[in-house]
């Protein structure tokens, strides 16, 4: 018969404190968790065959008092879950998060599994917890780790906590010990070898010790503090520090934060012989104005990993409009039309960069398609009653093939752009998009929606959440930045379905089911690299890649930028499509004169007039001086 033994050692996190009955009586539990986490990673190490069911049992012996009882180990999703009846004793009244819970796991082939266990306290025996935190605190990525009991780190640990081998460990002998505790008995001295320097306060800052050298997490930090006052400046830090590590060891007690691993060769092997596009729109700087006449290119960039042949590389632009985009009939020629002329050309822009790639999927047949920008944006600012309808030229070239004639409320931008989403959701190709700039809302919608999930999964109490949502408003702590302490280098979110169009409030009632039909993609932070922000990814479900191939393309691409950290396709789609300022002045000739040209074939002097001082843009300019022959 084999026997193994492993030494498993946890940091307690608050969503487990409810395991405990004297936290339950002070009334200190967080959420409906009654069990200690076994994260699925340390569960591969004791049982590296696998596992066959959801739970299976185990036989766990505190150390300290020799209480017996029969405990399930169960599948909760990714992660285990030690359960059973609440555990209570001397040397738990103080048991708090960031204590530890040690265990020694004996296994032996074809019997059941056997645990000896206890926790070390910080308030009880603090001179093990801090020889524990000395030895092990840097060892505990994801709040827990095991080791072959035989192994030095293991043996030292075994002797801090106290634990011999002497003694009977709950094995196939004690299968029929009772359920109940036993009564306990006087518990013996640990066996401590006190660390040999003086005890240094436990560090204050966890998650951002090591980030405050970093420029570009400063830079955002500063953006955000320089709006809050004096007092909220001075807690800022330690809030978002706070935070952050609530935020982290919740994630990990829920599997959310995945890692890619890094392994460029690997990587490129994979994506070998892939066609793989890139999309962005360049707008030219135009400065006429009326029912804004646009100056709108779409370029694209098509690469194959791994060809050497000519055909490797292609690069074209795929739409491009210089046209009035809007119907301004009825409307006046220059008048009277629709004042916000940034959002015409925002809504065209987002336009005409899906148009983009349905032309790329159309063309190219790429297996992967990535947008500079977010693949879905809320629509309900331009859901408005005077907002100008597309007209049917430019309407042919953002819905390519199209059969349907569209007027009025079906040529409107909200309808456009709904039959292009859908269109994209439904392509063959894996459909994505890239933003690298941070967002201002606070607090963010992706970590609203997360804590919404750990809420729902029992992660997270009512009140912890209600209370983090009020701090990262009052400090106005945005998704990048509480995802730049969250994450560290190449790991990413488990990605969150998420609504881009809510609140509800916010919808036009006459637009509601329109904008509440528009598709959720799945949405997720990636940090590429340790010196730069993380970047947010949004994609449709559908293609040949999954969302785990998905990132790891995107963070090997990001690697190969020095310093930035972007996916390097889309920062070479983005040089190509932008439209340069000879372009811009060149159009802004054409424009001008086409825009005089159509008001003098009106025969309006009053309309003559505004498109002269339309086409000055200087206000000094001698057409805008008093003329005392008009008065």
């Amino acid at each position: 018969m084999t026997r193994r033994q492993f030494f498993v050692l946890r940091e307690l996190r608050s969503s487990e404190l409810g395991w405990f009955a004297a936290v339950r009586r002070e009334g200190r539990e967080r959420g409906r968790q009654r069990g200690i986490n076994f994260n699925a990673r340390v569960l591969g190490v004791l049982f590296p065959e696998g596992i066959d069911g959801e739970e299976f049992e185990v036989v766990a012996r505190r150390h300290s008092d020799g209480q017996v009882s029969r405990r399930p180990l169960r599948r909760q999703q990714k992660n285990w879950r030690l359960v059973g009846d609440q555990v209570d004793g001397h040397g738990l009244e103080g048991v708090d998060e960031g204590d530890y819970f040690w265990a020694v796991v004996t296994l032996d082939d074809g019997q059941q599994t056997g645990m000896t266990w206890d926790v070390i306290t910080r308030a009880g025996t603090p001179l093990p917890h801090e020889a524990i935190r000395r030895l092990a605190s840097e060892l505990l990525p994801d709040g827990m780790a095991v080791w072959p009991a035989q192994e030095p780190t293991a043996v030292r640990l075994q002797e801090i906590v106290g634990f011999n081998d002497n003694g009977p460990l709950p094995s196939p002998e004690t299968r029929d010990a009772p359920r109940t505790p036993a009564k306990p008995g006087p518990k013996p001295p640990l066996r401590v070898v006190p660390p040999p320097a003086p005890q240094p306060e436990r560090p204050k800052r966890k998650r951002l010790e090591k980030r405050l050298v970093r420029p570009h997490i400063l830079t955002e930090i500063l953006k955000s503090g320089l709006s809050l006052s004096a007092k909220a400046q001075a807690e800022f830090m330690d809030v978002l520090d706070t935070l952050s590590d609530t935020l982290r060891k919740n994630l990990i007690d829920a599997g959310r934060i995945q890692k890619v691993e890094l392994d460029h060769q690997a990587t490129w092997r994979k994506f070998r012989g892939k066609r793989l596009g890139f999309i962005d729109g360049g707008v030219a700087n135009v400065n006429s104005l009326g029912s804004a006449p646009l100056a709108i290119r779409v370029g694209s960039y098509t690469v194959t990993p791994g060809d050497r042949s000519e055909k490797r590389e292609r690069f074209a632009f795929d739409v491009q409009l210089v046209d009035e985009l809007y119907d301004s009939s009825g409307r006046g020629v220059y008048e009277e039309g629709f004042d916000d002329v940034m959002k015409l050309r925002d809504a065209a822009r987002y336009c005409c960069e899906a148009a983009g790639m349905l032309a790329l999927l159309q063309n190219d047949k790429p297996s992967m398609c990535i947008l500079h920008g977010p693949l879905v944006i809320p629509v309900s600012p331009y859901a408005l009653e005077d907002f100008p309808p597309f007209t049917a030229t430019t309407i042919e070239k953002l819905l390519p093939g199209s059969k349907q004639h569209r007027e009025g409320r079906e040529a409107n931008f909200v309808s456009v752009y709904r039959e292009q989403l859908r269109r994209l959701q439904e392509a063959q190709a894996t459909i994505c998009g890239v933003v690298e700039r941070p967002m201002s809302s606070a607090p963010g919608p992706l970590t609203s929606s997360l804590l919404a999930e750990l809420r729902n999964e029992d992660y997270l109490d009512a009140g912890s959440m209600s209370t983090m949502l009020q701090k990262l408003r009052e400090y106005r702590i945005t998704d990048p930045i509480l995802m730049e302490c969250v994450l560290e280098e190449a790991e990413y979110l488990s990605p969150l379905e998420m609504d881009k169009q809510g609140p509800d409030n916010k919808i036009p009632f006459d637009w509601a089911p329109d904008i509440k039909s528009y598709p959720r993609p799945l949405t997720t932070y990636v940090k590429p690299h340790a010196e730069t922000m993380p970047i947010r990814v949004e994609a449709f479900k559908n293609g040949p890649f999954d969302f785990g191939e998905l990132l790891l393309l995107i963070v090997h691409m990001s690697r190969l930028l020095p310093r930035y950290s972007f996916p390097v396709g889309l920062d070479i789609v983005d040089k190509h499509a932008k439209v340069p300022e000879w372009m811009s002045r060149q159009m802004n000739v054409m424009l001008t004169a086409q825009l005089m040209r159509r008001a003098m074939d009106t025969g309006n002097p009053s309309v003559i007039r505004m498109a002269r001082r339309i086409v000055s843009a200087n206000t000094r300019d001698w057409l805008f001086r008093p003329d005392f022959r008009r008065s």
